[in-house]
C-alpha cells in the first residue's frame, strides 16, 4: 500500500518547515480535473480527538484508519491518495497536471537552477512561484517569479516531476 499526501494550502509555515526541509525545498502545484482519474480518488483526511472505530464488518473501516489523524494535525488540510493494490514507489502522472512550482523561502539559487533544468527537459510547463516572508505578520506570500523562462498554467492541490513517490505507511 502506498500513500500520496497532498494539501490545499501552499503557504503554511509549518508545512514548509516540516515537509520542505525547513523552507529549502519545493512545492508542486497540480490541477485537479474531474475528467482526470489520477487524483480522482484523493480523499480528505478526517481529523478527530479519538481513534476511528474499526470493524471488519464495515467495508471501508480499514480505509477510515488510513485517512484519520489527530486534530492536532488539522492545520495540514491533508488529502490522501491510496495506491492499493499497487506498492509504494514512483508513479507517472499526466504532465499537464503540474501547473506550478513554488521555491521555498530558503532554497538556494543552485537548487532553483537544478529544478528549472529538470522542468525544461519535461513535458510540463508550470508557472514558477517563490515563497517570501510577509512584511508585517508571520506568514508567507506566494508570488509569481517575474521572469517565466518557459511556462504558463493554473492550480489546486500541492505535494518528481513526471513521477510522484508514494511512501510506505
Amino acid at each position: 500500500l502506498g500513500i500520496l499526501s497532498l494539501t490545499s494550502k501552499n503557504d503554511n509555515l509549518l508545512m514548509w518547515a516540516r515537509y520542505a526541509d525547513k523552507h529549502t525545498g519545493v512545492c508542486l502545484e497540480f490541477k485537479i480535473d474531474a475528467k482526470n482519474s489520477f487524483f480522482a480518488e484523493a480523499t480528505p483526511v478526517a481529523y478527530s480527538k479519538e481513534y476511528p472505530k474499526l470493524s471488519w464488518l464495515i467495508e471501508h473501516s480499514p480505509v477510515k484508519s488510513l485517512i484519520t489523524k489527530s486534530k492536532d494535525w488539522e492545520y495540514e488540510d491533508e488529502w490522501r491518495l491510496l495506491s492499493a493494490p499497487n506498492p509504494p514507489g514512483y508513479y507517472d502522472f499526466p504532465p499537464e497536471l503540474l501547473t506550478g512550482i513554488i521555491f521555498g523561502l530558503k532554497m538556494t539559487d543552485e537548487n532553483k537552477k537544478q529544478v528549472m533544468e529538470w522542468v525544461s527537459k519535461g513535458k510540463s510547463k508550470p508557472i514558477v512561484y517563490e515563497a517570501v516572508k510577509k512584511e508585517r505578520e508571520f506568514g508567507l506570500s506566494i508570488i509569481k517569479v517575474e521572469k517565466q523562462p518557459f511556462f504558463q498554467h493554473h492550480p489546486l492541490l500541492y505535494p518528481c516531476f513526471e513521477q510522484l513517490h508514494l511512501s510506505h505507511l
